[in-house]
């Protein structure tokens, strides 16, 4: 059986894969999260009072507010959508928002909507107010529901830097003696 010393002493065998290991995985996961989220948006309209919108699949959808970054222009909005005849479907709201943030601009999940069928229908944005300079800057976003994705993708992003600081560490320790 193989002890500590031992093991400490070849070290470097393990911990150089390692690190190319990790590498590959944490530039896999990253560029994998940044593709998921961008694949998932189904439609994005501008912020008004009133618009119609068709969906082409039957399914559950996310709400999201994107704007820029510190903007208060969705404070005390509510919003509601219906069917082109008038029935309204129920949004629920999502108790842990995610949020995605760039340099200029944040997009977080606000709600979520079951559309049973495919076809047009009309999105209500009440206490939207008169209309301001920068409301161009602001859009509503439709999306397929990715938090699992994304949790999964952070994980791995986690797990492959842990492992990827760790052989590094390990590396320096052993070819400094």
């Amino acid at each position: 059986m193989l002890t500590l010393s031992e093991f400490y002493q070849h070290i470097l065998w393990i911990s150089v894969p390692l690190f190319f290991i990790s590498a590959t995985s944490l530039f896999y996961c990253i560029k994998s999260l940044i593709r998921s989220v961008r694949q998932v948006q189904i439609l994005g309209i501008p912020l008004l009072e009133r618009q119609e919108i068709e969906f082409a699949k039957a399914g559950p959808v996310v709400l999201s507010i994107e704007g820029p970054l510190f903007t208060t222009r969705f404070g005390g909005l509510s919003y509601e959508l219906s069917k082109g005849d008038g029935t309204s479907i129920q949004g629920r709201r999502i108790i842990f928002r995610n949020s995605t943030s760039r340099f200029s601009k944040v997009k977080m999940d606000l709600m979520t909507y079951r559309i049973l069928q495919p076809g047009r229908y009309v999105f209500k944005v009440d206490g939207l107010g008169a209309s301001r300079g920068k409301d161009a800057e602001h859009r509503l976003v439709f999306s397929k529901p990715h938090i699992a994705s994304s949790i999964g993708y952070v994980i791995g992003i986690t797990l492959s830097s842990v492992f990827l600081i760790g052989s590094l560490v390990f590396s320096i320790l052993r070819l400094t003696e």
